[in-house]
């Protein structure tokens, strides 16, 4: 296992909010446990490619308000909400009228005015197994598809109603504050594996800045003090903590990965000295508490190693001094 990489699966929200519980009977997640070996750095391409078929349970939404314990966002319409559409959904039986539920049913289903798709306030049996041709507010038609004792799992009639549900701004009550709970900012909202957890959570990323891997590796900074100060941003890490490495274990943010890739494309580091690189850039050990402040590809000897690392993915870069302690070479190696 290489240097500083936790086996198990990376989460990637940085808060969980008591909201939604109805996620699709399809789940998916992401094991992390990372190569065998660091064998040789990889740099991803500028641009990589998207994958044509995004997980169903992972979806985007950018932050409109927060206020009085709410979170309200807008959700992106694009083709990863289309796959979570096209999912099943299961619901209790003990709420909404859903007790007598059987398969082949066809029910319309009202819903609080928070939280999406959570909690059904309502629902009717519709006989002739019809849509009604009009709907009212926050309802959508859902047939049953299965049913046992305490369940009910349904698909959307008719997926263009569930878009023009989420095309208005939602609502969900969050357990604390997050820092990129503020307009201006995207959460991912996933799905969780159990079937009965739906987490949105504040993944702290500016909206329109790449995820981590997929910005482009030459971009070059266009505020240069902002992504200084971004590329130090730390976070406590998800995983279950290893001992060796104290109580409260953190590691970079999402957001400060693409910055410090701007940030080592714009400085001009040749011929500067380690103090004044250092002045320039913060020390690679003390500029933050990140605990992945020790090389995860090898480094010659002597260099400045600056690493940014939120525990699945990163960036480092060696910084290489020649015999007159002035830097040389800089290298830009891909954490993976």
């Amino acid at each position: 296992m290489p240097p500083g990489r936790f086996l198990g699966k990376t989460m990637l929200v940085s808060a969980v909010l008591a909201a939604a519980a109805i996620v699709p009977v399809a789940a998916w997640s992401k094991d992390d446990s990372g190569p065998a070996a660091p064998s040789a750095p990889s740099t991803p391409s500028a641009k990589p490619a998207s994958p044509s078929a995004p997980a169903p349970n992972v979806m985007i939404a950018d932050v409109t308000a927060w206020k009085d314990g709410k979170l309200t966002v807008k959700f992106r319409l694009d083709e990863r909400f289309d796959n979570y559409v096209a999912s099943r959904f299961r619901y209790p039986k003990n709420e909404g009228g859903l007790k007598n539920a059987k398969t082949g049913e066809v029910y319309p289903l009202t819903f609080s005015e928070d939280e999406a798709i959570r909690n059904v306030v309502s629902s009717r049996l519709l006989a002739d197994g019809k849509a009604p041709a009009v709907l009212p507010d926050r309802s959508l038609v859902a047939k049953v598809v299965a049913h046992d004792a305490k369940t009910a799992t349904i698909k959307w009639v008719n997926p263009a109603d569930v878009h023009t549900f989420f095309d208005k701004e939602q609502t969900f009550a969050v357990r604390r504050e997050g820092a990129s709970h503020t307009p201006g900012y995207m959460i991912r909202v996933t799905c969780g594996p159990d079937n009965c957890d739906c987490t949105p959570g504040a993944a702290g990323i500016p909206r329109g800045e790449p995820q981590p891997g997929d910005a482009d590796a030459r971009e070059r900074s266009g505020n240069l003090s902002r992504d200084l100060r971004l590329m130090w941003e730390t976070r406590p890490l998800r995983e279950p903590p290893d001992p060796a490495y104290g109580p409260n274990p953190r590691c970079s943010t999402d957001r400060a990965i693409n910055p410090a890739s701007r940030v080592f494309n714009t400085v001009e580091l040749i011929g500067k000295s380690r103090d004044e690189i250092v002045a320039l850039l913060g020390d690679p050990k003390s500029s933050s508490d990140s605990m992945y402040n020790f090389p995860f590809w090898q480094a010659p000897k002597g260099s400045l190693v600056y690493r940014f690392d939120n525990g699945a993915c990163g960036w480092q870069f060696n910084v290489l001094l020649g015999d007159d302690g002035r830097a040389r070479e800089v290298q830009r190696l891909w954490i993976h």
